[in-house]
């Protein structure tokens, strides 16, 4: 106790709770930051799934007869769903690497990585497969529906993710996350 007299009557035990508050508000902010960052991570990887919906529905909805134009509109397409494909998966690895850092076991027991490449491995052959040939395909209106619920489910398991990381301690599921 007389230590603690000390520190009062000396002014050192002011500096030491000022550091001390300094050190939790910077470190909140931080937290804050990352967390406000991987916010507009998953709500840019939603709009490019919306983008990938959106142009999967203007492609097989006007979807013409086998001829030389198509050809180059199937290219064209094909090449657009597997560049927006190869810039979500980048994001998702980004967004996972970020959620990763927390001391909640059910962030790595989602199989959150898994998953999410199943998925876009899904939405390109389901996207893409016979776009050139469109006889073969036979009802566009079912892959469209598809394709859609396919990029509903990507969102979902980006919004779990999200959710479980930084979900508050006391909603943890202890015995259910190891």
């Amino acid at each position: 106790m007389g230590f603690i007299k000390f520190l009062a009557e000396s002014g050192l035990l002011a500096v030491i709770l000022m550091f001390a508050g300094w050190f939790f508000v910077f470190k909140n902010s931080r937290a804050l930051a990352r967390q406000s960052e991987v916010n507009s991570l998953a709500s840019a990887m939603e709009k490019t799934l919306q983008e990938i919906a959106d142009e999967n529905y203007k492609f097989w909805k006007d979807i013409e007869d086998d001829d030389e134009e198509h050809l180059t509109k199937s290219k064209l397409f094909s090449s657009y769903i597997e560049h927006r494909c190869n810039i979500t998966e980048r994001k998702l690895e980004i967004i996972y690497g970020k959620c990763c850092n927390t001391i909640n076991p059910a962030v790595e027991k989602l199989g959150f990585i898994e998953t999410s490449v199943e998925l876009i491995a899904r939405i390109r052959d389901r996207s893409t497969i016979n776009s050139e040939k469109p006889k073969l395909v036979k009802d566009k209106y079912a892959r469209i529906s598809a394709i859609n619920n396919i990029t509903l489910k990507l969102s979902n398991e980006i919004n779990k993710l999200v959710l479980t990381r930084y979900q508050p301690l006391n909603e943890w599921k202890w015995p259910d996350n190891y």
